[in-house]
C-alpha cells in the first residue's frame, strides 16, 4: 500500500516531501468521489468560493481504502485556478489558508455513541510551493474518522466533478447537507438553525425575508442546476413568523434534472426551467436588510441596474458572488471605471446601447464568468 502522509517530519529532507507530493498528487486524478461522515457534514462551516473549491480538491486526495488514515492532500494550481492564475489569486490563496487553518470542530465522536465529543482543527498545516505549482498540506489527524473507512449509513459522498461546479459557496454546503439526509426523505430544520449551519452564525440575514430571497431561492436553483436535484420545502409558522422550514429530498437516484417547486404553506410556487433559471424580483435602491445596511446582493442589483444588465443577468451575478467578500471586491473592481464613466460622461465613456454588453465583458474577464 502507498503511503501517502504528508504530516510534519523534521528528519525529512525537501526533496523527500516533494517526492511524496508527487506520490499523492498522482495516486488521486483517478478518484472521482468525495466523502464525509454527516457529522461533519451537518456541522456549521462558511467557506469562500476559493476555500469550498479547495476544500473538495483536498478531500479527493483521501482514500477510503488506506489502513491507517493518512490525511495529506496536495493540489495543483491548474486545478484550483482553472482560468489561469495571477498576484491576486495568490494572495485570495494566502487568505483562505489562513482561514481553512483557523477553522475548528466540536464534533461527537463516532464511535462513542453517549455524547462524547473532540475539538479538532480541520487542517494540521497548508503550503504552497511554487516552482512545483501546487498546495501541499494535511487535515488533522483528529479528523481522521470523520473522513475516511467510513461506515456504511453513517457517511454522505458526493461527486467530485459535480461539486467543482458549483458557483456559490453556500449552494455547495447545502447540496452535502441535503445528500446526507437523502436516505429520510424528509428533514426539519429550524431557520435559526440553518442559518448557522451555512454562515456559523445566525445573525446573518435578520429577516426572513432576505434569507429566503437572497439565500435560499437563489442555493436552490443552484443545486437544481448543477446539483440536478429537485428539493422542494415547507415554511413551518409560529403565528406570521416563520421559524423553521421542512425539506422534502427525493432519493438521489429518483432525482432528474426537472423544474423544482417551491412549499409555501399550502401554496406551490413553480420555479423557472434551467434554460432561463432565474426568477428575479431586483431590489430598488432603497433595499436594506434588518439591520439598515444595504448587502452585497443588493449593492451588486443596484449596480448592475444601473448598468442596465437585464433581471436574469443580475441574477446570475447576484449568484455567483453571493456573500464572499473577496468576489465582491473584484465585482467593484471590474465594474467601478464603467459606471464612474457612463454616469459623469466622461471622455471615453461607453454609450448606453453597448454598456451592459461592457458590463459583462468586464465580468467575464474578471469573474470567470459566463464562459
Amino acid at each position: 500500500m502507498v503511503t501517502t502522509s504528508l504530516a510534519l517530519n523534521k528528519t525529512m529532507s525537501r526533496e523527500q516531501v516533494l517526492a511524496r507530493a508527487s506520490v499523492i498528487l498522482a495516486t488521486t486524478k483517478g478518484n472521482t468521489l468525495a466523502y464525509q461522515h454527516n457529522l461533519l457534514v451537518r456541522h456549521p462551516l462558511r467557506l469562500s468560493s476559493l476555500e469550498a473549491r479547495l476544500f473538495v480538491l483536498a478531500l479527493r486526495c483521501v482514500h477510503q481504502s488506506d489502513a491507517e488514515f493518512q490525511g495529506g492532500f496536495v493540489v495543483s494550481l491548474e486545478e484550483l485556478f482553472p482560468h489561469g492564475s495571477s498576484g491576486e489569486r495568490y494572495e485570495a490563496l494566502e487568505e483562505a489558508f489562513k482561514v481553512l487553518l483557523g477553522k475548528h470542530f466540536k464534533l461527537e465522536r463516532p464511535d462513542a455513541g453517549d455524547g462524547s465529543y473532540i475539538y479538532t482543527q480541520l487542517i494540521s498545516h497548508i503550503g504552497l510551493e511554487t516552482g512545483a505549482g501546487r498546495v501541499v498540506g494535511a487535515f488533522a489527524p483528529l479528523v481522521g474518522p470523520y473522513l475516511s473507512q467510513l461506515q456504511s449509513g453513517n457517511f454522505t459522498k458526493a461527486k467530485i466533478e459535480t461539486l467543482l461546479t458549483f458557483k456559490n459557496p453556500t449552494a455547495l454546503k447545502l447540496y452535502w447537507y441535503f445528500r446526507s439526509w437523502s436516505n429520510v426523505r424528509k428533514v426539519s430544520i429550524r431557520v435559526d438553525e440553518l442559518k448557522t449551519l451555512l454562515f456559523e452564525e445566525e445573525e446573518t440575514y435578520t429577516t426572513y425575508a432576505d434569507f429566503k430571497r437572497y439565500v435560499l431561492r437563489p442555493c436552490l436553483l443552484e443545486v437544481q442546476k448543477f446539483g440536478e436535484w429537485n428539493i422542494t420545502y415547507k415554511e413551518i409558522k409560529d403565528g406570521r413568523k416563520v421559524v423553521a422550514l421542512e425539506f422534502h429530498i427525493p432519493k438521489i437516484e429518483d432525482t432528474e434534472p426537472t423544474t423544482p417547486a417551491i412549499d409555501t404553506g399550502t401554496k406551490t410556487t413553480a420555479l423557472l426551467p434551467p434554460t432561463s433559471l432565474v426568477e428575479v424580483t431586483p431590489a430598488t435602491p432603497q433595499a436594506q436588510t434588518g439591520t439598515g445596511v444595504l448587502s452585497i446582493q443588493d449593492k451588486v442589483t443596484n449596480r448592475l441596474q444601473k448598468l442596465l444588465l437585464k433581471d436574469n443577468q443580475i441574477q446570475d451575478v447576484v449568484v455567483f458572488v453571493g456573500n464572499d467578500e473577496s468576489m465582491f471586491m473584484r465585482f467593484l473592481k471590474a465594474t467601478n471605471n464603467l459606471l464612474r464613466d457612463y454616469e459623469a460622461k466622461n471622455p471615453g465613456y461607453v454609450p448606453t446601447d453597448k454598456l451592459a454588453a461592457a458590463t459583462i465583458n468586464a465580468l467575464k474577464n474578471e469573474l470567470g464568468m459566463w464562459r
